[in-house]
């Protein structure tokens, strides 16, 4: 998560979308990175917020609201591609968009498929299901199009982590700014997590780099509770600690330290059997 803007919860979703959305992408921006491609549901449909996508992102798809005109034309289209996504069959078919921005060429990508509903749509004479995706990209199929707005839903799932995972569901304040406050903090600490997972699953085999934060917790919990940790330096010589290997299947723990010109290793002596590390953190290392 790079930007964090907070408002009211009465207020539309179009209100000052464009502004927020410039924010973020300037940024970005200034970290010296440039976004390839933008994706936006059909809440962020309007001409200011194309507008603002299409001057930082090299291509966007954004989902078009249905209106009168562009339900006439999609009536008149006559031929429509068959193309299968996620072995469902749909039919596709490109439109030339007109609605504004006419004088940049951007491009609609219609699909339609059969409603289980047997009743008649009252504006288009058929019992079709139509989505359109507005687009300036002209190199990739209808199909290679659809697929890569559909995975905008793996993406949504970051609104359900923060939501129980860091506490968004019930935020801690009743004034605006101190909960703005909590959500910029709460999605660092989101990096930060998503940052040191893959360490983390590296050392510990039963903490996979895809396990959320309320599996994490309790985990480590249990991992800090039957582990050890030794560190020893010799008098007079400057080690720095540099890793922990538990070895469950002879009782020892060994600890490494290092300086720049050779390695100490420290064994500890038996521990008691009731102290043995867990059988789960064999060959762990940090």
């Amino acid at each position: 998560m790079v930007y964090i803007e907070n408002r009211d919860g009465n207020t539309h979703v179009k209100m000052e979308q464009a502004k927020a959305l410039e924010k973020a992408y300037k940024t970005v921006e200034a970290g010296g990175l440039k976004i390839y491609r933008s994706r936006m549901d059909a809440g962020s449909y309007s001409q200011d917020v194309i507008k603002v996508m299409a001057a930082h992102s090299v291509y966007f798809y954004i989902h078009a609201n249905r209106c009168e005109s562009l339900t006439e034309r999609v009536r008149q289209i006559k031929e429509w591609e068959t193309v299968v996504i996620n072995d469902k069959e749909y039919q596709v078919a490109t439109l030339k968009f007109t609605q504004f921005f006419e004088e940049r060429n951007y491009r609609l990508v219609v699909m339609h498929e059969k409603s289980d509903n047997p009743q008649l749509d009252l504006f288009t004479g058929d019992n079709f299901i139509y989505h359109s995706i507005l687009t300036n990209d002209h190199e990739s199929s209808e199909k290679e199009v659809i697929e890569y707005y559909n995975q905008r839903g793996a993406s949504e799932k970051n609104g359900d982590v923060m939501n129980n995972d860091f506490g968004w569901n019930h935020l801690p304040c009743s004034d605006m700014k101190y909960n703005t406050v909590y959500l910029i903090m709460t999605a660092m600490l989101k990096n930060f997590y998503l940052y040191i997972l893959p360490k983390i699953s590296k050392v510990f085999e039963n903490i996979p780099p895809t396990t959320r934060l309320k599996r994490f917790i309790p985990r480590t919990s249990y991992l800090l509770r039957t582990s050890y940790v030794v560190q020893v330096c010799p008098l007079g010589t400057q080690y720095k600690y540099s890793g922990l290997y538990v070895l469950p299947e002879d009782g020892f723990i060994k600890t490494a330290f290092e300086n720049s010109d050779s390695t100490l290793t420290v064994h500890t002596k038996d521990l008691p059997p009731d102290d043995q590390p867990n059988s789960s953190l064999s060959n762990a290392r940090q």
